[in-house]
């Protein structure tokens, strides 16, 4: 902007040598015009005239829409009528737009015009400093196209998740039924294991339909802040388990410490926690004597933390670096798609939270997430703050 500040420190111009001054005016590549108070033009360099487009054309005196025959002059006009009055304010004022020039010749471009008040010699004068910006405006416009197909595109992806694992739920619900209904027989025992068979792969689609629809949720789903109760929360995650197979051999405890109320996303938290208990519930060791899976929630007034604890199988140390990432099972007993834990990330990333764990082979996992308080959530919490105090 050195062209902007020459033209500011009228002073500075002054004390420089006229043909200096001149020469480096006429010198620069940008556009540069000088108007009087009454909106006419004093001086232009060349570069003014290359770029408006009026080479050969006598503009000394004419007003300043016979050199920028634009729409955006109403703007302009709306500055320039604003601060050529009797001034206090000696400061120097600025206004920039970027908008589209129509040359004398018809061709069209871009620019980003700068308007500067003056004020030497108790008189008001404008610059103004004109560049051409065709290039940066196409590279806006591209970027601009670029993002509503991507937005197009996501909305679709999203479309297609929601009703394809829907659709496929329906059939799989209905198999899963008449399994039920075919053990009400009386069956003899190879066929006890064939209905065994059916409902457990049966069970295993079921679990990669819902990580689909969770995957779905946690990336593609608008936000929502809500109030939560993360220790009904965290309960009512519990009770959806509790036909897992491993459920009745492990203890549970959540402790919750909610000074604060506490807002974010209830379905991406829900989603975060049935992932991770879920891991919990299903690599337990039975081998422990007794088998736990702890939840500490921590509500202060900017965010939460919880923590679920279990002494189950574990991770091993070579696992850890990439145990959040897509469809990676860190063993082979693994019966999910190597979603769950990505899916948790995912939605972590959402609500600008973290999540941190320890692990050891043998003696079990934390899994430790962080999550901010959305800003209703902590404003109400300065104001109990502040009726304590």
């Amino acid at each position: 902007m050195r062209n902007v500040l020459l033209f500011n420190d009228m002073n500075s111009v002054a004390a420089l040598d006229p043909k200096i001054a001149l020469h480096a005016l006429s010198q620069t590549a940008s556009a540069i015009v000088f108007l009087d108070e009454e909106k006419r033009v004093v001086f232009h360099n060349e570069a003014a005239a290359k770029i408006l487009g009026f080479q050969g054309v006598s503009t000394v005196g004419a007003t300043v829409d016979s050199i920028f025959p634009t729409s955006s002059l109403v703007e302009f006009n709306n500055y320039l009528d604003k601060y050529r009055g009797p001034l206090t304010d000696l400061s120097p004022t600025e206004f920039s737009r970027d908008f589209e020039v129509t040359r004398h010749d018809g061709s069209t471009f871009w620019a980003n015009a700068t308007f500067s008040r003056i004020v030497y010699d108790s008189h008001v004068y404008f610059t103004i400093l004109v560049r051409d910006v065709t290039k940066r405006q196409k590279i806006e416009s591209d970027l601009a196209s670029k993002n509503e197909q991507i937005n197009k595109l996501t909305a679709q992806i999203e479309k297609f998740l929601y009703s394809t694992s829907h659709d496929l739920r329906s059939p799989l619900t209905s198999i899963l039924g008449l399994v039920n209904l075919m053990r009400m027989e009386s069956l003899d025992d190879s066929f006890e294991e064939y209905t065994a068979k059916i409902e457990a792969s049966a069970m295993k689609l079921d679990g990669i339909i819902k990580n689909i629809m969770s995957f779905s949720k946690a990336t593609y789903q608008r936000r929502k802040s809500q109030k939560i109760d993360l220790e009904l929360l965290a309960h009512r995650v519990l009770n959806a388990h509790h036909s897992d197979a491993n459920y009745k051999k492990i203890f549970f405890e959540v402790v919750a410490n909610s000074q604060y109320p506490f807002y974010s996303d209830p379905e991406r938290m829900e989603i975060i926690l049935n992932n991770i208990i879920s891991n919990a519930i299903h690599f337990y060791d039975p081998n422990k004597v007794r088998s736990f899976v702890r939840i500490n929630i921590n509500v202060s007034a900017v965010d939460v933390l919880i923590e679920i604890i279990d002494n189950g199988l574990g991770i091993g140390h070579q696992h850890h670096n990439q145990i959040f990432s897509m469809f990676y099972k860190a063993t082979l007993n693994s019966s999910g798609a190597g979603l769950g834990l990505y899916i948790v990330k995912e939605s972590l990333e959402q609500l600008k939270g973290s999540v941190k764990m320890e692990s050891e082979l043998g003696f079990g996992s934390v899994f430790r997430v962080r999550v901010p308080n959305d800003h209703k959530g902590q404003l109400i919490s300065r104001k109990l703050k502040l009726q304590h105090n």
